[in-house]
Formats: C-alpha cells, structure tokens, sequence
C-alpha cells in the first residue's frame, strides 16, 4: 500500500537514488506501516527492522466456522526494511533471507550486488547455513568465468564495510531460479551443503 505524492512529479523520480536500496514508495494515507526489531519493539525512522502492516482493507484470516468478521489488525508480512521521516517505505528482503554478520543485518541482494562488481562473476546468490553455533555461516554460490581467483572474490568483500567475507564460496554452473528469475536459496543451501 504505497502512493506517490503527486507534487513531487512520478513515482520514479521521487524514489530517486533509494530504488537501489530497494525503495517501493510512499505509505498510502490509510495504511499503517511500522518497524520492529527482533524483539517487537519500535525502532526510529531510518532504521531497518520487521515491518508491520496494518490497513483498512486488510481481510481477516478464514477459519471453519466463521460466525462474525472482525479486524484482524496489525500483521507481519515478512519483509525487513526501513521507513524514512518522509514517510518512503525502503524494502531490503525477507526477514527470512537477512543475513546477520556480527549484528548488522544485511540483505543477501546487497551482498550479491557486491560480488557481482568482481570481473569474472556472471551470477552469484548468498545464503546461510546453519551450523549450530551463535550465527549461521554465510556462503556464496557464484557462476564464474574460466580462472576466476576466490581470492579476488574475497578481496573485495573484505573491503566493503560491514560486509565481510563469506565462509564459504563455491563455483556453480548456474544459481536456480524460480520463473520470475527469484533465487531459490533453500534449493541451493540443500544442493551445496549435501553430504
């Protein structure tokens, strides 16, 4: 539920620079969306975290039996993202996929954008693997030309800010992808890491 404001010309423009962050547009007048972080607490403007939606229109959840209607309220849609002070509604991924590196939480989206700067990668997809401990691994699945260095790979990763290094990085000859071009990490976490 997302608007434009029609003074400030087309939904594009406004979104300006923001778009590569993952900005879907403004929050309509009668929707409510709000950040929380892992605990369900609100988090300021500018501050990614688990967005709750509530609107008008929302539609309550059937259950067999069903006598009345009522307002299902406020609920959690899955997506991790911020909210901006102008009211612009920043998607960064599911809360699903975000990866957590020493306590910053990190799209997998901006991870692979990065690998993708390295001259050699054709496709990358970024994932974790659950290994037990505090936080799960994070491993990178890249299509690579021919003499690729996983060194260099891991180079320029080291060198972004809160980023880091995968753990694990392996060369595949293709990311699986669902019709709609989506990477299918559950697949790929469940080919690599087959024992």
């Amino acid at each position: 539920n997302t608007a434009t404001d029609p003074e400030q010309g087309a939904a594009v423009e406004q979104l300006g620079s923001a778009r590569s962050e993952g900005a879907v547009g403004f929050v309509v007048p009668w929707a409510t969306v709000e950040v929380f972080d892992d605990e369900k607490r609100p988090v300021p403007p500018g501050r990614d975290g688990n967005i709750r939606i509530s609107t008008l229109g929302n539609a309550p959840y059937f259950t067999p039996g069903m006598t009345t209607v009522e307002n299902p309220g406020p609920f959690f849609p899955g997506d991790y993202g911020r909210l901006t002070t102008e009211g612009l509604l920043v998607i960064a991924g599911r809360s699903t996929e975000v990866i957590n590196i020493g306590g910053n939480k990190i799209s997998p989206d901006r991870f692979e954008s990065i690998l993708m700067q390295v001259e050699g990668v054709r496709d990358a997809a970024v994932f974790t693997v659950d290994i037990k401990s505090a936080l799960p691994q994070v491993w990178a699945a890249i299509v690579a030309d021919p003499g690729l260095s996983v060194a260099e790979v891991m180079k320029q990763c080291f060198a972004q800010p809160m980023i880091g290094t995968p753990q694990v990085i392996r060369i595949v000859p293709e990311i699986p992808r669902n019709a709609a071009g989506k990477i299918l990490r559950d697949k790929l976490r469940a080919d690599l890491t087959k024992t």
